[in-house]
């Protein structure tokens, strides 16, 4: 009879001992699934996001286009040497006038972006539809990096720029944001 007892217990024990592991790899198998539903969640995101982004762009892209004119060094009102930027703004939105405009210039030597300037600009009058307005903006050297003087001005140097999108404001309280 103790015999049967001592088998029956071991019999229970190795059932119970099969249950909780199966129990243990349902557990981990559900951790994995949430897991990777959240990692799945989280791509989405970003590529709405990215999605986003991008239609926000195109729509920049399409309203707006900005472009150097002209740069020169000159003295700024210190007698200090500075550089000046004039801005070609051209607002090409058939429907909305410009109030305010933020992009990035990115100045470019040997294939290297050597200084960066943020543009944000509230302007004194909008840029009305299918108009152009010239835009200056004067960067004192003291406020660039040694390197980037050093560039802008040397006579050699082959400088581009790129102008990189960040925000539109039109007169009816729309915005594009690009992030």
């Amino acid at each position: 009879m103790n015999l049967l007892k001592s088998i029956a217990f071991i019999l229970l024990s190795s059932i119970l001992a099969v249950s909780t592991a199966n129990a243990e790899n349902d557990s981990k198998q559900q951790k994995n699934t949430q897991k990777s539903v959240q990692q799945k969640n989280k791509k989405d995101t970003k590529r709405d996001k990215n999605s986003k982004d991008n239609e926000n762009l195109k729509l920049f892209n399409e309203s707006v286009n900005i472009k150097i004119s002209q740069a020169n060094i000159v003295a700024d009102d210190n007698n200090k040497q500075a550089l000046r930027l004039t801005y070609l703004v051209e607002n090409k939105s058939a429907d909305n006038d410009i109030l305010a405009l933020h992009w990035v210039t990115g100045f470019v030597s040997n294939k290297t972006t050597f200084f960066i300037q943020d543009m944000p600009a509230k302007f004194q009058t909008v840029i009305k539809r299918g108009t152009k307005l010239e835009f200056i903006s004067i960067i004192p050297f003291d406020e660039m990096p040694e390197n980037a003087r050093k560039i802008f001005l040397s006579k050699n140097a082959k400088i581009d720029s790129v102008i990189g999108a960040k925000s539109l404001t039109f007169t009816d309280g729309k915005k594009i944001d690009i992030k």
